[in-house]
Protein backbone atom coordinates (compact mmCIF):
# COMPACT_ATOMS: atom_id res chain seq x y z
CA UNK A 1 0.00 0.00 0.00
CA UNK A 2 1.33 3.53 -0.71
CA UNK A 3 2.28 5.63 1.76
CA UNK A 4 2.43 9.35 0.72
CA UNK A 5 5.87 11.09 2.80
CA UNK A 6 5.03 14.46 4.28
CA UNK A 7 7.93 16.47 5.24
CA UNK A 8 8.45 14.75 8.91
CA UNK A 9 9.25 11.35 8.52
CA UNK A 10 6.65 9.60 11.51
CA UNK A 11 7.99 7.96 13.58
CA UNK A 12 5.22 4.83 14.89
CA UNK A 13 6.76 4.26 18.76
CA UNK A 14 4.95 1.33 21.04
CA UNK A 15 5.90 0.93 24.66
CA UNK A 16 6.18 -2.60 25.61
CA UNK A 17 7.14 -4.74 29.08
CA UNK A 18 10.74 -5.40 27.77
CA UNK A 19 11.14 -2.57 24.22
CA UNK A 20 10.04 -0.27 22.71
CA UNK A 21 8.82 -0.67 18.96
CA UNK A 22 9.77 1.51 16.57
CA UNK A 23 8.85 1.63 13.08
CA UNK A 24 8.63 4.12 9.74
CA UNK A 25 8.23 4.31 6.26
CA UNK A 26 11.40 4.43 4.06
CA UNK A 27 11.93 6.49 0.42
CA UNK A 28 10.72 3.18 -1.11
CA UNK A 29 7.06 3.44 1.07
CA UNK A 30 8.34 0.15 2.85
CA UNK A 31 7.62 -0.17 6.44
CA UNK A 32 10.86 -0.54 8.66
CA UNK A 33 11.33 -1.26 12.33
CA UNK A 34 13.33 -2.33 15.52
CA UNK A 35 13.09 -2.72 19.07
CA UNK A 36 15.00 -0.61 21.12
CA UNK A 37 15.77 -0.29 24.99
CA UNK A 38 14.54 2.99 27.12
CA UNK A 39 18.34 3.80 27.13
CA UNK A 40 18.44 3.67 22.85
CA UNK A 41 16.00 6.55 23.03
CA UNK A 42 18.81 8.70 23.68
CA UNK A 43 20.15 7.52 20.16
CA UNK A 44 17.22 6.98 18.40
CA UNK A 45 17.35 10.07 16.07
CA UNK A 46 20.63 9.33 14.94
CA UNK A 47 19.97 5.37 14.42
CA UNK A 48 16.69 7.03 12.04
CA UNK A 49 19.40 9.22 10.63
CA UNK A 50 21.85 6.39 9.45
CA UNK A 51 19.39 4.39 8.35
CA UNK A 52 17.50 6.57 6.41
CA UNK A 53 20.56 8.42 4.91
CA UNK A 54 19.57 11.32 6.85
CA UNK A 55 21.79 14.30 7.55
CA UNK A 56 21.34 15.42 11.13
CA UNK A 57 20.87 19.02 10.08
CA UNK A 58 17.87 17.89 7.67
CA UNK A 59 16.24 15.45 9.43
CA UNK A 60 12.85 16.01 10.92
CA UNK A 61 10.99 13.71 12.33
CA UNK A 62 7.23 13.41 14.10
CA UNK A 63 7.01 10.75 16.46
CA UNK A 64 3.73 9.29 17.61
CA UNK A 65 2.40 7.04 20.59
CA UNK A 66 -0.91 5.77 21.71
CA UNK A 67 -2.35 5.17 25.07
CA UNK A 68 -5.39 2.55 25.83
CA UNK A 69 -8.84 3.93 25.41
CA UNK A 70 -9.68 2.55 29.21
CA UNK A 71 -8.13 6.04 29.89
CA UNK A 72 -9.58 8.51 27.28
CA UNK A 73 -12.86 9.87 27.95
CA UNK A 74 -14.98 10.14 24.55
CA UNK A 75 -18.81 11.25 23.99
CA UNK A 76 -20.40 11.13 20.30
CA UNK A 77 -23.00 14.42 19.15
CA UNK A 78 -25.12 14.32 16.82
CA UNK A 79 -25.82 18.13 15.51
CA UNK A 80 -28.44 19.58 13.66
CA UNK A 81 -26.40 21.39 11.52
CA UNK A 82 -22.79 22.19 10.77
CA UNK A 83 -20.20 24.00 12.66
CA UNK A 84 -17.00 25.74 12.22
CA UNK A 85 -14.22 25.62 14.07
CA UNK A 86 -14.61 28.16 16.91
CA UNK A 87 -18.24 26.20 17.33
CA UNK A 88 -16.75 23.22 17.48
CA UNK A 89 -14.44 24.82 20.16
CA UNK A 90 -17.38 25.99 21.82
CA UNK A 91 -19.41 22.88 22.38
CA UNK A 92 -16.31 20.58 23.29
CA UNK A 93 -15.94 23.48 26.23
CA UNK A 94 -19.66 23.04 26.99
CA UNK A 95 -19.97 19.68 27.08
CA UNK A 96 -16.90 18.48 28.78
CA UNK A 97 -17.65 21.72 31.73
CA UNK A 98 -20.85 19.56 32.33
CA UNK A 99 -20.04 15.82 31.86
CA UNK A 100 -16.73 15.50 33.29
CA UNK A 101 -15.95 15.36 37.19
CA UNK A 102 -12.91 17.33 37.08
CA UNK A 103 -11.83 20.92 36.33
CA UNK A 104 -11.24 21.48 32.83
CA UNK A 105 -7.66 22.86 33.30
CA UNK A 106 -6.78 19.04 34.77
CA UNK A 107 -8.09 17.55 30.64
CA UNK A 108 -6.25 17.78 27.24
CA UNK A 109 -9.04 17.41 24.85
CA UNK A 110 -9.34 17.17 21.39
CA UNK A 111 -12.04 16.44 18.68
CA UNK A 112 -13.08 15.39 15.24
CA UNK A 113 -15.81 16.85 13.56
CA UNK A 114 -17.55 15.16 10.32
CA UNK A 115 -20.00 16.20 8.48
CA UNK A 116 -23.50 14.18 8.21
CA UNK A 117 -25.67 13.55 5.25
CA UNK A 118 -28.67 14.50 7.98
CA UNK A 119 -26.60 16.64 10.82
CA UNK A 120 -23.28 17.24 11.80
CA UNK A 121 -20.97 14.42 14.24
CA UNK A 122 -19.01 15.94 16.58
CA UNK A 123 -16.42 13.15 18.62
CA UNK A 124 -14.97 14.72 21.42
CA UNK A 125 -12.06 13.22 23.66
CA UNK A 126 -10.28 14.03 27.12
CA UNK A 127 -7.41 12.73 29.08
CA UNK A 128 -6.69 13.71 32.37
CA UNK A 129 -3.16 15.74 31.65
CA UNK A 130 -1.52 14.14 34.48
CA UNK A 131 -2.31 10.41 33.38
CA UNK A 132 -1.26 11.26 29.62
CA UNK A 133 2.14 13.51 30.87
CA UNK A 134 2.87 10.13 32.80
CA UNK A 135 2.36 7.92 29.85
CA UNK A 136 4.29 10.51 27.92
CA UNK A 137 7.13 10.70 30.49
CA UNK A 138 8.61 6.88 29.63
CA UNK A 139 9.39 7.99 26.21
CA UNK A 140 12.05 10.66 27.66
CA UNK A 141 14.22 12.39 25.86
CA UNK A 142 12.26 11.95 23.20
CA UNK A 143 9.87 14.85 22.30
CA UNK A 144 6.30 12.89 21.69
CA UNK A 145 4.48 14.71 18.97
CA UNK A 146 0.74 12.89 18.34
CA UNK A 147 -0.59 10.64 21.48
CA UNK A 148 -3.33 8.88 20.05
CA UNK A 149 -5.63 5.94 20.91
CA UNK A 150 -4.18 2.39 20.90
CA UNK A 151 -7.81 1.50 19.50
CA UNK A 152 -7.09 3.98 16.42
CA UNK A 153 -3.65 2.51 15.79
CA UNK A 154 -5.34 -0.78 15.33
CA UNK A 155 -7.94 -0.05 13.52
CA UNK A 156 -5.61 1.39 11.19
CA UNK A 157 -3.01 -1.20 11.32
CA UNK A 158 -5.98 -4.01 10.35
CA UNK A 159 -7.11 -1.53 7.50
CA UNK A 160 -2.85 -1.35 6.11
CA UNK A 161 -2.48 -4.93 6.41
CA UNK A 162 -5.27 -6.53 4.88
CA UNK A 163 -5.69 -3.67 2.32
CA UNK A 164 -9.76 -3.44 3.00
CA UNK A 165 -11.74 -1.28 4.92
CA UNK A 166 -13.27 -2.62 8.30
CA UNK A 167 -17.16 -4.04 7.89
CA UNK A 168 -19.84 -2.34 9.52
CA UNK A 169 -20.20 -3.74 12.77
CA UNK A 170 -17.45 -5.73 12.82
CA UNK A 171 -15.14 -6.68 15.97
CA UNK A 172 -11.66 -5.93 16.28
CA UNK A 173 -9.54 -8.42 18.94
CA UNK A 174 -6.29 -7.36 19.69
CA UNK A 175 -3.74 -9.13 22.00
CA UNK A 176 -0.17 -9.01 23.28
CA UNK A 177 1.17 -9.74 26.57
CA UNK A 178 -0.26 -6.84 28.45
CA UNK A 179 -3.35 -8.00 27.87
CA UNK A 180 -6.44 -7.77 25.09
CA UNK A 181 -8.24 -5.44 23.96
CA UNK A 182 -12.18 -5.23 21.61
CA UNK A 183 -12.44 -2.60 19.49
CA UNK A 184 -16.08 -2.16 17.61
CA UNK A 185 -16.57 0.81 15.62
CA UNK A 186 -19.98 1.47 15.13
CA UNK A 187 -22.02 4.05 13.22
CA UNK A 188 -22.06 6.62 16.01
CA UNK A 189 -19.66 5.33 18.45
CA UNK A 190 -16.87 3.24 18.97
CA UNK A 191 -16.98 0.36 22.17
CA UNK A 192 -13.85 -0.81 23.45
CA UNK A 193 -13.45 -3.51 26.18
CA UNK A 194 -9.70 -3.82 27.79
CA UNK A 195 -8.91 -6.93 29.98
CA UNK A 196 -5.11 -7.46 31.33
CA UNK A 197 -5.66 -11.35 31.43
CA UNK A 198 -8.13 -14.15 30.05
CA UNK A 199 -8.07 -15.04 26.48
CA UNK A 200 -9.31 -13.53 22.94
CA UNK A 201 -12.76 -16.02 23.91
CA UNK A 202 -13.00 -14.92 26.89
CA UNK A 203 -12.42 -11.11 25.96
CA UNK A 204 -15.38 -12.02 23.08
CA UNK A 205 -17.81 -13.63 25.46
CA UNK A 206 -17.19 -10.98 28.06
CA UNK A 207 -17.75 -7.99 25.12
CA UNK A 208 -21.27 -9.24 24.24
CA UNK A 209 -22.49 -9.87 27.69
CA UNK A 210 -21.07 -6.46 28.27
CA UNK A 211 -22.64 -4.38 25.08
CA UNK A 212 -26.01 -7.31 24.66
CA UNK A 213 -24.67 -8.13 21.22
CA UNK A 214 -22.66 -10.23 19.25
CA UNK A 215 -20.96 -9.55 16.54
CA UNK A 216 -21.53 -11.22 13.41
CA UNK A 217 -17.69 -10.34 12.00
CA UNK A 218 -14.43 -10.66 13.76
CA UNK A 219 -10.86 -9.77 13.11
CA UNK A 220 -7.95 -10.97 15.67
CA UNK A 221 -4.62 -10.11 15.89
CA UNK A 222 -2.55 -11.81 18.98
CA UNK A 223 1.37 -11.95 19.64
CA UNK A 224 0.45 -14.58 22.48
CA UNK A 225 -1.01 -18.64 21.47
CA UNK A 226 -4.47 -18.59 20.82
CA UNK A 227 -6.18 -22.07 21.35
CA UNK A 228 -9.81 -22.05 20.76
CA UNK A 229 -10.52 -19.46 18.62
CA UNK A 230 -13.84 -19.69 16.72
CA UNK A 231 -13.03 -20.72 13.02
CA UNK A 232 -15.00 -18.00 11.08
CA UNK A 233 -12.92 -15.56 12.77
CA UNK A 234 -10.54 -13.84 10.43
CA UNK A 235 -6.68 -13.41 11.50
CA UNK A 236 -4.52 -10.95 10.36
CA UNK A 237 -1.00 -12.07 9.64
CA UNK A 238 2.04 -10.21 9.69
CA UNK A 239 5.82 -9.34 11.14
CA UNK A 240 5.22 -5.80 11.89
CA UNK A 241 4.99 -4.53 15.28
CA UNK A 242 1.12 -3.90 15.34
CA UNK A 243 0.67 -0.85 17.06
CA UNK A 244 3.75 0.97 16.11
CA UNK A 245 2.77 0.21 12.51
CA UNK A 246 -1.11 1.86 13.52
CA UNK A 247 0.66 4.77 15.04
CA UNK A 248 3.53 5.64 12.27
CA UNK A 249 -0.33 5.42 9.61
CA UNK A 250 -1.63 8.64 12.16
CA UNK A 251 -3.12 11.12 9.12
CA UNK A 252 -1.73 9.08 6.23
CA UNK A 253 -4.06 8.08 2.84
CA UNK A 254 -4.83 4.93 3.57
CA UNK A 255 -8.03 3.56 2.33
CA UNK A 256 -9.92 7.03 4.53
CA UNK A 257 -8.08 9.42 6.57
CA UNK A 258 -7.45 8.97 9.48
CA UNK A 259 -7.78 11.34 12.83
CA UNK A 260 -5.89 11.69 15.70
CA UNK A 261 -6.48 12.41 19.51
CA UNK A 262 -3.63 14.79 20.94
CA UNK A 263 -1.06 17.19 19.08
CA UNK A 264 0.90 17.19 22.15
CA UNK A 265 2.81 20.22 20.20
CA UNK A 266 0.41 21.91 18.15
CA UNK A 267 0.27 25.32 18.67
CA UNK A 268 -3.47 25.85 18.05
CA UNK A 269 -3.82 23.27 20.73
CA UNK A 270 -2.87 25.69 23.65
CA UNK A 271 -4.63 23.84 26.12
CA UNK A 272 -2.12 20.74 25.06
CA UNK A 273 0.87 22.01 26.47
Amino acid sequence: MFIRHQSAIQVGLCYRPQHIDVLWFDSQNQAQFLQCSELDLLTLSSTLNQKLNQSPRRANYKFITAIMPQHIWQKSLILPHNLNTLECEQQCHFTLTHELPIPLEEVWYDYTAMPLKQGFRLDIFAIRQQIAKNYLNQFIPLQIDVLDSVAKAVLRAREYILEQPLPIDALVLYQDESGALAIHQKRQQTQTLYQTDGNLTALFEQYCQRYDEKPEKVFYYSTESTPHIASDWVEINTSLPFIALGNALWQQETLQKSTALFGVKAPSLEKMT
